[in-house]
């Protein structure tokens, strides 16, 4: 993000007890998107989090260097969660760009869950994806926190118990 700028970024929001590790094994560097892979392994599952941030600036050129991203992460062991601020109007049906990229997602076997506005526009911008045959997430809820002008996005995720620590 440019210095002296506004906005932009992404957060993840998660228990103190529940420990992600970053991963480093995507080596690709991208140029039209910015991008967190976290790794959460209990017992003998694990959870691959991804969180994207696509900046306003990056145009259509996002979904000839997305899939690089994608062919990494549909190989990889774990289940699969990516969210982020996509900056696609994909509840617009005439939004070329934004079929574009639903269909990119259709081609990888991942499935985007997020239909309501997650922007005070009236826009969905903020995606939650997993694979199309993972049931990993569900209750999908979308509120305004007043806090900015994107609404948080949650879910509830079918993970394996962490063990009570003493």
């Amino acid at each position: 993000m440019a210095s002296g700028s506004r906005g932009g970024g992404v957060g993840l929001l998660y228990k103190k007890r529940i420990r992600f590790q970053k991963q480093s094994c995507i080596k690709a560097k991208f140029s039209l998107f910015e991008f967190t892979n976290l790794l959460l392994k209990q017992g003998s599952s694990s959870l691959r989090v991804v969180v994207v941030y696509r900046p306003p600036s990056a145009d259509s050129l996002f979904c000839e260097e997305f899939p690089t991203l994608l062919e990494d992460l549909v190989t990889a062991t774990g289940s699969l969660l990516m969210v982020g601020d996509f900056k696609f109007h994909v509840q617009d049906s005439n939004d070329r760009t934004a079929l574009q990229f639903l269909q990119l997602l259709e081609t990888f076997n991942l499935k985007q869950h997020i239909w309501e506005p997650t922007h005070k526009s009236g826009h969905t911008l903020d995606l939650l994806i997993t694979r199309a045959g993972e049931n990993v997430a569900g209750r999908f809820c979308v509120r305004d926190p007043v806090l900015s002008d994107h609404y948080a996005v949650s879910c509830t995720l079918t993970l394996s118990k962490v063990p009570f620590e003493r």
